[in-house]
């Protein structure tokens, strides 16, 4: 799954159970946690929610593919400046 798509996926209401769907998907390679941690600071509030819910799930679930995105995470999770229009 790549950005474009994992955007298109989260325009639309989910739930929980769509959530943790996305967050095994993300565990399994098929999109980049960078991507999710992108789209966590995009301008649309409630994309940007969405996109916080999965990654919360990938840190709850599948700490092994969040770990190596931390500091990357963190700078932008600081920042707050990570999602350019």
């Amino acid at each position: 799954m790549q950005n474009d798509l994992l955007l298109e996926t989260i325009k639309t209401t989910l739930q929980k159970s769509k959530i943790e769907k996305l967050a095994a998907i993300a565990s399994e390679d098929t999109f980049s946690v960078k991507d999710l941690i992108y789209l966590s600071f995009y301008h649309d509030e409630q994309i940007g929610f969405r996109a916080a819910w999965i990654l919360e799930n990938v840190f709850a679930n599948h700490q092994q593919r969040f770990l190596p995105y931390v500091l990357y995470f963190w700078r932008n999770f600081h920042n707050k400046t990570i999602y350019r229009h």
